[in-house]
């Protein structure tokens, strides 16, 4: 895909999708659905848990354990001064911003700054709607990236793409560039390609089915009663009509007295205040011919509005859309097959999901701030992690959680 970017230049980028607006379209997917966002937030707010620190490596005995230590103090004032440097991104938002591309995305981009000395000045999450990737040289490298504020529209002037260059190691003291890391389980070479995504189809199944009962509540016929009146039922056959002045004013009579009709019937039987009431009408009977004369007759309608085979589907659609998550719904609080899991159950997801999914995705979130602790020398021995919240039983802690200190 050809593209002009900046003040003239022109390079072709990898299409990421098959109208290059594969992240947004990948969002808006899950922003129609019922749970899969909130299993997406739960997965950022374990991963990130309770926010930085800094720690040192023990091992004794052939036992590694880990010993929370003081940010270095050049580190904490370099934390401070970022969202200056950012416009307002702080350490906590880039690290959410970070982990939600990489949840939604398998990919992070954060764009680095350097000082005139060679040290770095910031580093900033860029979201991956926004970035686009220069086609790879032949030896396979990707030179450059391509930031646009709407790829939808980036041919006019407004919204042409921005060059900024790929990150290109240390011996090249870039002032700017892209630092690009994935999770390669599944990618394209270019891009990171996210494990649930192959199971969209049961997303786009679950987000059609309200939307099917929206519109069938909107649109459909809910007949509840059939009510069957003689055609002259309402017609004063006693009085005259000879004259038109007298079956125009016989006329208006029947429409009055039908308008009446319907006025008592509808104040007896719409609305909820009126559930389970009886409806007790008379008729007359011909003894000689042994019939009865036409009266009113009301026949109640059997409506089913639950449609059970697509409200069936749509339990399936969620649980296959909770197991391409890869995180127990509990976590989530999405009930499941009417029932909530217990306390121990619970400990046991959580501290499961910390162990097994976490690790892998906070060492691609740190390793941008490990590179910019070894660039400005803030200390060697220390290493970067996440704090974890540790859910304990309440005879052990009123509180029912606490911190502890866990690696990268």
């Amino acid at each position: 895909m050809r593209i002009t970017y900046g003040n003239g230049g022109s390079a072709d980028i990898w299409s990421w999708g098959a109208n290059n607006l594969l992240p947004q379209e990948r969002e808006a997917l899950v922003l129609d659905n019922n749970i899969v966002p909130e299993l997406m937030a739960t997965k950022r707010d374990i991963t990130v848990g309770g926010g930085l620190m800094c720690y040192r490596e023990r091992f004794v005995e052939g036992k590694r354990s880990i010993e929370e230590v003081q940010m270095p103090a050049a580190a904490k004032a370099w934390l401070d001064e970022l969202p200056e440097k950012n416009g307002g991104q702080d350490i906590e938002s880039y690290l959410l911003k970070a982990c939600r591309n990489l949840i939604y995305h398998s990919n992070t981009f954060s764009e680095v700054v350097r000082d005139k000395a060679g040290k770095i000045f910031s580093v900033k999450a860029l979201e991956g709607r926004h970035v686009r990737p220069e086609k790879m040289t032949e030896r396979g490298r990707i030179l450059n990236w391509y930031w646009s504020g709407n790829w939808k529209e980036f041919r006019k002037k407004e919204y042409a793409p921005i060059q900024i260059s790929n990150y290109a190691g240390e011996v090249r003291k870039q002032r700017k560039f892209v630092l690009h890391l994935m999770d390669d389980v599944l990618s394209d070479e270019y891009l990171g390609i996210p494990t649930w995504w192959g199971g969209r189809a049961w997303i786009e199944c679950a987000n059609a089915i309200p939307i099917f009962h929206i519109n069938n509540l909107r649109n459909g016929y809910t007949i509840r009663w059939h009510i069957e009146i003689p055609k002259d039922y309402f017609w004063d056959y006693t009085s005259a009509a000879n004259t038109q002045k007298e079956k125009t004013d016989a006329k208006a009579k029947e429409t009055a007295a039908k308008q009446e009709f319907l006025q008592k019937l509808n104040a007896f039987l719409a609305g909820y205040e009126q559930t389970g009431r009886a409806l007790i009408t008379e008729y007359e009977m011909n003894k000689q011919l042994g019939k009865d004369f036409p009266g009113i007759k009301v026949t109640p309608l059997n409506v089913d509005l639950k449609d059970k085979a697509l409200l069936d589907l749509f339990e399936k659609s969620n649980d296959a859309n909770i197991s391409a998550q890869g995180i127990h719904p509990t976590l989530a609080a999405i009930q499941t097959q009417g029932k909530l899991s217990s306390g121990s159950e619970i400990r046991n997801a959580f501290a499961m999901y910390v162990a097994i999914k976490t690790p892998v995705k906070r060492s691609i979130l740190l390793k941008p701030l490990q590179y910019v602790h070894r660039v400005n020398g803030w200390g060697e021995g220390i290493k970067w992690g996440f704090r974890d919240i540790e859910i304990t039983k309440l005879d052990e802690n009123p509180a029912g959680q606490q911190q502890v200190a866990v690696g990268a």
